[in-house]
Order: structure tokens, then sequence, then C-alpha cells
């Protein structure tokens, strides 16, 4: 991924909403679930977006670049928006990694 996708990548995050939206998600989603933990994961692939919540064994097919990390049902506004914000900042630092291993190629 050139360093234009990578921008063209975070540019279509922020069109989408970014981390405002992708924090709600996962209020509206802690608000409602019935385990005290669940897992989750942002994907980057062939230009989109997609949040993911629950165990993971079925969706990891390797394409695209990934962040995971997992919430309680008890996040509020700010727990929300700080793990937005890692799995947004995981997966740009996949694109990142992926960038420069093709610059060294």
């Amino acid at each position: 991924m050139s360093e234009l996708q990578t921008i063209r990548a975070k540019r279509e995050f922020c069109e989408q909403g970014g981390i405002s939206r992708l924090a709600e998600q996962i209020r509206d989603i802690a608000t409602t679930m019935s385990e005290p933990t669940v897992d989750c994961r942002l994907c980057y692939h062939d230009g989109e977006w997609f949040f993911l919540v629950g165990l993971s064994g079925y969706d990891l097919d390797h394409k695209g670049f990934w962040g995971a990390s997992r919430f309680d049902r008890h996040y509020g506004k700010q727990g929300s928006r700080d793990i937005a914000h890692y799995l947004f900042e995981h997966v740009m630092d996949a694109i990142a990694e992926h960038a420069i291993a093709e610059l060294q190629d």
C-alpha cells in the first residue's frame, strides 16, 4: 500500500464518521450485550472499512489490515472512544508496516 493509499484510507475512515461513529457503535453494542466482554475488530480491505464484534475465528482471512481489541458492557462515552481510537491506530500501524515493507523490497 503506497503513501497515497494510506492517506486515502484515513480520508475514507473520516468520511464514514471516523472515531465518533465507531465509538457510538461500540457504546450501542455495550449497552445491549449480555456477555461481560466481547472481542472486536476493525478492518480496512479493498477501500472498505468493517467493524466486527464477537469471536474472531470465523472472519480472520488475513486479507486487509486489522486492529483488534475487546470491550465490556460498562463502556461509556470515553471508554468507547478510547477503543475506537485504538482500533483505528492499530489498523493504520498495520498499513504503515506494509508500506515500509514494500519500500524495502
